[in-house]
């Protein structure tokens, strides 16, 4: 009798295995694909913004060396060797050519390039690429004046003439003790006036200067050394027209 009682006890408080209470969740299809994509967007974030820590804008200026379809060499003023490379978003521009584009620059050109700085590759991806002109220097006495056409020569020192051209965008100014130096026009020259031109030369006519400031001193005396013995209304036939000399005064 004691024995049948043990068992029974024994089988009363067995212990039986229970579930867990937090079973790990089954994925669908639908979520793993959803956590894909996710993943591949967090890649891309990382990897663009360490692409981003490695380019900064930047700008150059330089004398280009070589240059092919897609792609520029510059000696810098530190006469250091830029690379810029060009694409199709690149936009370029020249106070002689609206419409120019990377075919149309040469050796020798000197520009600006505003673009982005890759550390890594030490290549400036051009954003805007500006060629700049220098401009030409000039003073002399007025030899003559074509009023119609807006335009007129002056002598120098060593009697050569040069064309000057007066667009709309020339600005004019007249230097006098009195009022110093106040703002004039073209009407106002006169054959024997001293002036000083700063412009640059014409696209098709080389040896002609397009005007952008002319500064007329009436009161300054004659220089002796240049002779105006031009007709103040007709342009010279037997004047020696010469390209000047960038900077030249």
């Amino acid at each position: 009798m004691a024995i049948l009682l043990l068992t029974t006890n024994t089988q009363s408080f067995a212990v039986t295995p229970t579930p867990s209470q937090n079973p790990s969740p089954t994925i669908k299809p639908t979520d793993q694909n959803l956590l894909n994509q996710i993943n591949q967007i967090r890649e891309k974030v990382v990897s663009e913004t360490a692409k981003l820590k490695l380019v900064e804008k930047r700008g150059i200026v330089g004398t280009i060396t070589d240059v092919s379809s897609t792609q520029i060499t510059l000696n810098d003023v530190q006469n250091n060797i830029r690379i810029v490379d060009v694409d199709e978003i690149t936009k370029f521009s020249s106070p002689n050519n609206a419409s120019m584009g990377i075919s149309d620059l040469n050796k020798g050109t000197l520009v600006s390039v505003l673009g982005l700085y890759n550390k890594d590759t030490q290549h400036l991806l051009a954003r805007f690429i500006d060629v700049i002109t220098t401009p030409t220097y000039l003073t002399g006495v007025v030899s003559s004046i074509d009023r119609a056409n807006g335009q007129f020569y002056i002598l120098k020192e060593d009697q050569k003439q040069t064309l000057i051209d007066v667009e709309t965008i020339t600005k004019s100014y007249t230097f006098t003790k009195v009022d110093d130096l106040t703002k004039s026009g073209f009407s106002k020259l006169a054959v024997g006036d001293r002036v000083f031109i700063m412009g640059y030369p014409d696209k098709n006519t080389p040896s002609m200067i397009v005007a952008n400031r002319i500064i007329d001193f009436p009161e300054v005396a004659a220089d002796p050394a240049i002779n105006v013995a031009v007709s103040p209304t007709a342009q010279p036939t037997n004047a020696t027209t010469t390209t000047p000399t960038v900077g030249a005064k």
